[in-house]
């Protein structure tokens, strides 16, 4: 776009107003207000040529407050980080924040500036991935349903989702609850499913993958989940709080199976989580071997072509959770565990399991 002392030179000239915008390209309200600016302050040539495009500009200022780059970043950040904070609500920050009375930019204008800073700094680093590396594992947001056939009523069915990032390719089950049992079992079947184990496990940071503690202290990662790993020989390494990017191919899988996979049935109705998995697992399939709309082949393609080759074995058993339970031996000599009572020699009654030990 011409600067407004490129604009004077061809108006000194004897350029009109016309032919000026036609030259450089700008609109004729901004020779007018060259002109009209040039008549106010009596500029000449000689007086133009000694003025900086600096000092030029300057004539043209608005009075409109300006922002420095801190507080766009600081727009950026609380977009970011603070739940349901707008642009919107930005704006009418700054509108208040303007204890000298001068023009402010509109919404729209403060919007564009916005948008300029975010994509000059907001930049983030591409993540390469290696073939058999890593399994980015989380729970969809959305539920499927099963109904009881008797009773006709809806259990909620959470969708857990691993993806090989590599490939892409996608594991995808449903289970009754997102607890330990739950998340353990999904990662054992999605081994399974693979034929191999990668190196490393990306969760987020659930109650099921590490021991919830206040940000001073280092992350833990669940003993249950951490015995899992061990006995499959991966390491497990959360993604940081808060910051999606790091399991983007994650979020990307979770993503597409809420599209193609729990969207499609979501008028039918499934009795069991066997039917409804059946028909997860079809669909699934079906989102594996769909091209890719930017590379050749598919996700079956280049994880079986490659990506599964380069995965750790499975070991000669799955990992199988339990549980340990302290229970009282009660006067009847009997103990519960889970609806069901077991009996113990008369001489123990009165005291309490520490462990699989008396």
């Amino acid at each position: 776009m011409a600067t407004e002392k490129e604009i004077m030179r061809q108006l000194l000239k004897g350029v009109s107003w016309n032919e000026a915008a036609r030259a450089l390209r700008c609109s004729k309200a901004t020779v007018a207000k060259c002109a009209a600016k040039m008549a106010e302050e009596r500029i000449g040539q000689e007086r133009l040529e000694s003025m900086t495009d600096a000092e030029v500009s300057g004539l043209f200022a608005d009075g409109r407050g300006k922002r420095g780059e801190d507080d766009y970043a600081r727009v950026c950040d609380q977009l970011a980080r603070v739940p349901k904070m707008t642009l919107a609500l930005q704006w009418a920050r700054y509108c208040d924040c303007n204890p000298g009375g001068k023009r402010l930019y509109g919404y729209s204008g403060f919007c564009r500036r916005v948008g300029e800073y975010a994509g000059v700094h907001d930049l983030v680093a591409r993540i390469a991935h290696e073939p058999g590396r890593t399994m980015l594992v989380d729970w969809a947001g959305l539920t499927a349903s099963a109904f009881d056939p008797v009773t006709g009523k809806r259990s909620p069915a959470y969708l857990f989702v691993a993806s090989f990032p590599w490939s892409a390719w996608v594991h995808a089950e449903c289970f009754p609850d997102m607890r330990s049992r739950s998340w353990i079992s999904a990662h054992v079947h999605a081994f399974q499913a693979a034929g191999g184990v990668p190196d490393i496990l990306v969760p987020d940071r659930c109650a099921t993958a590490t021991d919830r503690r206040r940000k001073s202290e280092p992350i833990k990662i669940n003993d249950a989940y951490l015995e899992m790993a061990e006995h499959y020989g991966c390491a497990v390494v959360p993604a940081r709080a808060r910051r999606p990017r790091d399991k983007a191919a994650a979020e990307k899988a979770v993503d597409l199976c809420e599209t193609w996979v729990l969207a499609p049935p979501a008028e039918e109705r499934f009795t069991s989580f066997d039917e409804l998995n059946a028909e997860v697992r079809r669909l699934v399939d079906a989102l594996n071997a769909r091209p890719f709309s930017r590379r050749e082949g598919c996700r079956d393609d280049a994880f079986f072509g490659e990506e599964r080759a380069a995965l750790n074995p499975l070991p000669a058993e799955p990992f199988e959770l339990y549980e340990w339970r302290r229970c009282k031996v009660s006067p009847d000599y009997h103990v519960q565990c889970d609806r069901m009572r077991y009996s113990v020699p008369n001489r123990l009654v009165g005291r309490t399991s520490h462990g699989s030990c008396w």
